[in-house]
This record gives C-alpha cells, structure tokens and sequence, in this order.
C-alpha cells in the first residue's frame, strides 16, 4: 500500500489535473478550462486545446475517460477508488468534451477532481502491456518509463539545485555545516558580519554570489521547462 501511495504523489507531479485551487483556495482552470452541472448528477467538462503529455502525445477526451475508468475498475484495486466511487460513467461527447456522470449527487466531485491526474492512454497501456507479457522493472524503466519522464527529470534537478545551494549557505551560516576546513559562501557571511562596518565587502559579496547563483539556475531551470515540458505553453 505504501508503494501504491507513492505512486499516486508520482503522477500527482508528473500529470495535470483538471483543475486546481488557487491561494485563495477558489478553483481553477487547469487541462479543463470551464466546468458546468447539467444536473445533479452530472457535469460537463470542456479540455483546453492543444495539451500534449509528457511523451508529445495530445490529450483527448478519451485520455480523460480511460484515466477515470483505469482507477473505477475494482479489478485492479487502486487506492484512489475511495476518492471517486461515486462516479457512475464519463462519456466522450466529442475530442474535447467530457461528461461525468454520478450515481447520486457528489458535492465533493470537484475537490476530489483537484488531486486526480489524467494520464496519457497509449503509454499507460503500453506499459501494462509490457508488464503482461513478462518484461522485467529494469526493461519496463529503461524502456517505457525514463525516456518519457526524461526531461522532467531534468527540469527538476536543475530547481533543486537552487534549493540545495540555499540549504548549504544557511547551515553554513548558522555555524553547522562543512566546517571551517572548506569555506562556503554562508560561512563567509557569518564571519563576515562582523566587521560590516568597516569592511561591508566581506559579507555583501558572498551574498550577491548566492543571490546571483540561485537567480542564474532559476532561470536556466524555467527556460528548460519551457523547452522540454510540453504542458507549458
């Protein structure tokens, strides 16, 4: 069950939802871009055009219908079931046109609808296709998995990094981390506080070297995610 959960906080960061909520806790368009209730049992879903996954395939609505029913099949027993057990059927009126249809009427179908990725049809099946016919974790990684979630993977590195360099210097600066024998940049700036009245330099610049470190991979990270993640833009 453990693994299980771990998986659904994978796909919650790999793939969209239908909407958010913002800071102000109100929702949102995500891959949906408008929402309306036709009744009390069902609700109409209009996709934004032109969404590709993570792999460059574009989503329709029959992407939308298969991740619903793929965690709806009791047979393959997922954790998510409990948070969308209510939905009867989702029809595909049209490419881009969904309806959500439940047995009774579901209050919390939008809050639940939040936290639910939709995955991309043809991979998924793929992968299950690979995992029937016998094919190994290693082969199923190598061959299914890292080559669509490749360029998330760099994206990310590259943020953490930022937050890695920030981590360093503030441990540095509170007096536990590496240690006098390798200087870093927050070390600096606590020996250095010191004296920033009669040498301002000794702080001030370590700071601007984290300040513009940070801002630089920043930056380098939003351009890649850009370049390489197709549901932005």
């Amino acid at each position: 069950m453990h693994f299980e959960r771990v998986g659904i906080l994978v796909n919650i960061n790999m793939f969209d939802s239908l909407l958010h909520r913002n800071t102000k806790l109100e929702f949102e368009p995500s891959l949906a871009t408008s929402w309306k209730a036709l009744s009390d049992t069902q609700w109409e879903f209009k996709l934004r055009k032109g969404v590709r996954f993570h792999n460059n395939e574009i989503m329709t609505a029959e992407d939308v219908k298969y991740s619903f029913e793929r965690v709806l099949d009791q047979k393959k027993k997922s954790p998510q079931y409990g948070n969308i057990r209510a939905i009867k059927e989702v029809r595909a009126v049209d490419p881009e046109t969904v309806h959500i249809i439940t047995d009774k009427p579901f209050p919390l179908l939008l809050e639940r609808l939040v936290f639910f990725s939709i995955v991309p049809k043809k991979h998924v099946e793929a992968v299950e296709a690979a995992r029937a016919i016998g094919a190994s974790p290693a082969r199923m990684v190598l061959r299914h998995l890292l080559p669509n979630t490749f360029s998330s993977i760099i994206v990310m590195s590259t943020l953490q990094v930022a937050q890695a360099i920030l981590q360093e210097a503030a441990l540095s600066f509170l007096g536990v981390g590496t240690g006098s024998a390798y200087p870093t940049w927050g070390q600096m700036i606590a020996l250095g506080r010191d004296f920033v009245s009669v040498a301002w330099w000794l702080p001030t610049f370590p700071g601007l070297a984290i300040l513009l470190t940070v801002l630089a991979i920043n930056l380098v990270g939003d351009r890649l995610r850009d370049a390489l993640d197709p549901r932005v833009g």
